[in-house]
């Protein structure tokens, strides 16, 4: 887990250099451009942001699944026990996994859902797969551990870790408390999220709280007055993007030291 944690960190820091030039580039062209290039710019930086988010959800997700794997299902949080003793049961009553309890006549059937997640619970998904590989897929088993989404959001990251038993609002609010994150964290991602699902709809407009703007600084003063009690040094676009970027390295940061005391919890 170790260097999986440090190949994470080090994929985050190099991307997020690479995208804060973007934010070096349109301040030194402020002057050179006009507003519809400047705006063009802008959106260009908001993709880029998100695509940073977007990629480090899914590599957190992978990491999540490669640090349970070869935990034992019985040591899993609830859920995670739960749907892997349920895909376990469906193995064995084969056939009979479509029927209703007062469809199944034989008294086998149930015998065999108790053996097969009696005798299993100590096992990890990695040795399940390699015991059933002729009954079960890997992604069968992986499914459980992951969310499919090609736009994640934080209501998406709080699905994904509930399944973990972990509270994203908690995460947050200590990530807050201790100065990690930002207090507009969770509203400026939004922002991030919303603004580029309208760039990618081709929609194109550019808004926020329902009100539309011709560029995208005044959009700025106005998101930066409700959410950082008005930053003055957020107050380009590019800056607040540019912070967006390190505040999305630190959620990230703070995710995976979650996930490393969740980890040391189990094996006790």
């Amino acid at each position: 887990m170790e260097q999986q944690k440090k190949n994470f960190k080090n994929y985050r820091t190099i991307k997020r250099l690479e995208i804060s030039k973007m934010s070096s580039l349109i301040e030194a062209m402020n002057d050179e451009v006009n507003k519809k290039e400047k705006t063009l710019l802008i959106s260009s930086y908001i993709v880029l942001v998100y695509a940073y988010w977007e990629s480090s959800f899914h590599k957190f997700q992978q990491l999540m699944l490669d640090s349970y794997k070869n935990i034992p299902i019985k040591s899993l949080p609830f859920n995670l026990k739960n749907n892997l003793l349920l895909t376990l049961a469906k193995i064995s009553v084969g056939g009979n996994g479509k029927k209703i309890i007062n469809e199944v006549k034989q008294m086998s059937i149930f015998e065999g859902i108790i053996k097969i997640t009696q005798e299993n619970e100590e096992l990890c998904i990695e040795e399940i797969f390699i015991k059933y590989h002729d009954r079960i897929t890997r992604k069968d088993l992986d499914k459980h551990f992951i969310i499919e989404t090609a736009n994640p959001n934080l209501d998406r990251a709080s699905e994904l870790l509930k399944t973990y038993s972990i509270k994203l609002e908690r995460i947050i609010k200590e990530g807050k408390e201790i100065e990690k994150i930002k207090p507009y964290f969770d509203e400026g991602l939004d922002f991030i999220i919303k603004q580029r699902n309208s760039i990618a709809h081709k929609n194109e407009k550019i808004s926020y709280k329902d009100n539309e703007y011709e560029e995208y600084d005044l959009c700025m003063k106005d998101l930066i007055k409700d959410i950082a009690n008005g930053t003055n040094t957020l107050e380009r676009p590019e800056f607040f993007i540019n912070e967006m970027t390190f505040q999305i390295d630190s959620f990230f940061d703070i995710m995976v030291d979650y996930l490393e005391k969740n980890i040391e919890g189990l094996k006790k």
